[in-house]
């Protein structure tokens, strides 16, 4: 009688201890984050809201609501960003309860003009349009001083005469058509560009 007395008081306390681990298993994910992103009293929509370490991440609705549930209890930094405003950024401790938060953002900078400008020179010559020094490729720019100076009429004329490039027969093309070859590569890999426009 007695162990079987004995076999139900272990039973019982097992039993319990297992509830008891489940009950608290359930309690730490059981914290939620709720909170409303405003601005000068109006909510922002599409607002990017990041919750870290767990890296879980939401947007605000249309009317500045987001949430985030299921969280274990412990220390989060919860990260809001949305274009024009100011990064928000703050630690929240979940122990057991939910919590809730209205958050109003600082307007930041805001872009409204931006401007580009070239790196080409304005007294650059407009017969250079191809700037060697910009260039990620080796490049040769043959000016009108040296086609004038070669006294060619013609394209692969002026090409011919050029070190390490050869001008074949296109049989494919035409009677007439020519490709060129340099340095050994086929007329695909090659760009011929004519007051900088190919």
């Amino acid at each position: 009688m007695k162990n079987k007395s004995t076999y139900g008081h272990y039973n019982t306390i097992i039993t319990s201890f297992i509830l008891l681990f489940v009950n608290m298993l359930l309690g730490q994910n059981n914290n939620s984050i709720n909170g409303l992103v405003f601005h000068s009293k109006n909510p922002l929509s599409h607002a990017t809201v990041i919750l870290e370490p767990s890296f879980k991440n939401t947007v605000t609705d249309s009317k500045g609501h987001f949430s985030f549930s299921g969280l274990s209890n412990g220390t989060y930094t919860i990260r809001i960003s949305n274009m024009g405003y100011k990064d928000y950024i703050e630690k929240i401790t979940l122990n057991g309860a939910g919590h809730s938060i209205k958050i109003e953002m600082e307007q930041g900078v805001d872009l409204k003009e931006v401007n580009v400008t070239s790196r080409i020179k304005e007294s650059s010559n407009p017969e250079n349009l191809v700037n060697a020094r910009y260039s990620a490729m080796p490049v040769t720019v043959i000016d009108r001083k040296t086609i004038e100076l070669m006294g060619s009429r013609r394209l692969d004329e002026v090409l011919k005469e050029q070190t390490g490039i050869a001008i074949v027969n296109n049989i494919s093309g035409g009677a007439r058509s020519v490709g060129v070859q340099m340095q050994g590569f086929g007329s695909e890999y090659i760009m011929v560009l004519i007051d900088g426009q190919p």
